[in-house]
């Protein structure tokens, strides 16, 4: 296959890590000619649609022949320390630097003026996100495992940011500085001490929400999550807390798992837009009677739910179609008989083991899958 024909394969399929590998390592190994010139300019023509964050070198590499097609750089440990190379590329819209950086490291961050997203991994020395406030031109801001973020003050002068993480910050109390910005997209997983989320209710832009893990979070202030009217996907994995679900009938993607408080899904309406539900770990569910109605849904992941009995709802489920049954090591027997399910010979995928035999054999049967 020629260089070209090559190319043009990598280029029709979806934007992917691999494939983006593919191209990179096709390019290196061409040889140097204007027809390799030729080759670069007409992926960068065919390129447009892949996400900055796809188009990635692990390194700053201006020799590699397609450093003109990469937008963003990720940088490990001492390689951090050679961020301010990039002011000289400006196709660089996106950085990540992993590594345990002193506050010198990053200072002038804001003199890169194409920078659009910024991820920041293990910058446990990072308190005071001031020091980030002249990054303007921001859309994207992730702060993982910065463990001593303590406040978000400076965060909220970033007037074009649309999705923020601060992950894994024990040490933050409340959110309410975001309450001015057009987020879209908001991770606050794992802050152990964040006890409110009353201020984002003035998000009204916000799509996707995540605060798995904020154990010490008042569950009673789960009913402002109404107030956004755009709220799509919503995790609330992991509060121990949770023993009753929001009333959300615009969600489309719910992940619950690991509330172990939680006994049943009441508080779930039917609604056309939930088609997916993850409830893995839910060990006090009992039911979910709430399910039967909700006649979109696609996608259910009730693994580990041991005290799961009653999934006579599932009879009422005609759109779902990935199925996970799944208890683990233990044997459970549902009280349900089998007889009230139809047959549902579309499910596309299922995970059953773990349930005491003949009722495994007999979803088998009805359902056409045991794996």
């Amino acid at each position: 296959m020629s260089g070209f024909a090559e190319l043009r394969a990598i280029l029709i399929k979806d934007p992917s890590k691999e494939h983006w590998e593919r191209l990179l390592g096709l390019f290196l190994n061409w040889p140097t000619s204007d027809e390799r010139d030729a080759a670069v300019m007409y992926a960068r023509s065919h390129l447009g649609g892949w996400p900055p964050w796809l188009r990635c070198f692990s390194s700053i590499a201006p020799h590699h022949p397609a450093w003109s097609l990469a937008q963003s750089v990720a940088l490990k440990e001492a390689d951090c320390r050679h961020w301010r190379r990039l002011k000289s590329y400006p196709q660089i819209t996106h950085l990540t630097l992993e590594a345990p950086l002193s506050r010198r490291d990053i200072e002038g961050l804001e003199e890169l003026e194409t920078l659009r997203g910024l991820c920041l991994k293990r910058c446990v020395w990072l308190e005071d996100t001031q020091r980030l406030a002249g990054l303007a031109h921001l859309e994207t801001l992730l702060l993982q495992g910065c463990t001593q973020v303590r406040e978000v003050s400076g965060i909220a002068s970033l007037r074009n940011l649309r999705a923020l993480e601060v992950t894994e910050a024990p040490q933050l109390l409340d959110a309410a500085a975001l309450a001015a910005l057009p987020l879209e997209r908001l991770s606050l997983r794992g802050n152990l001490a964040l006890s409110t989320i009353r201020p984002l209710e003035a998000l009204p832009t916000l799509h996707t929400l995540d605060i798995g893990s904020c154990v010490q979070l008042e569950t009673q202030d789960l009913g402002v999550l109404s107030k956004l009217p755009h709220l799509r996907s919503l995790a609330l994995c992991d509060l121990p807390a949770l023993k009753r679900l929001p009333s959300l009938p615009a969600l489309s993607s719910l992940d619950i798992s690991f509330c172990g408080a939680l006994e049943s899904l009441e508080g779930l309406e039917p609604s056309a837009s939930l088609t997916q539900i993850q409830a893995v770990g839910a060990t006090l569910l009992k039911d979910i009677h709430a399910l039967a109605g909700h006649r979109y849904l696609e996608r259910l992941d009730l693994s580990r739910c041991l005290a799961l009995k009653h999934i006579a709802a599932l009879a009422s489920l005609p759109a779902l179609c990935d199925l996970n049954l799944r208890i683990g090591k233990g044997k459970i027997s549902y009280a349900d008989p089998l007889p009230h399910l139809q047959p549902k010979p579309y499910i596309a995928w299922m995970e059953v083991r773990g349930m005491v035999e003949p009722y495994q054999q007999r979803i088998a049967q009805h359902w056409g899958r045991c794996s």
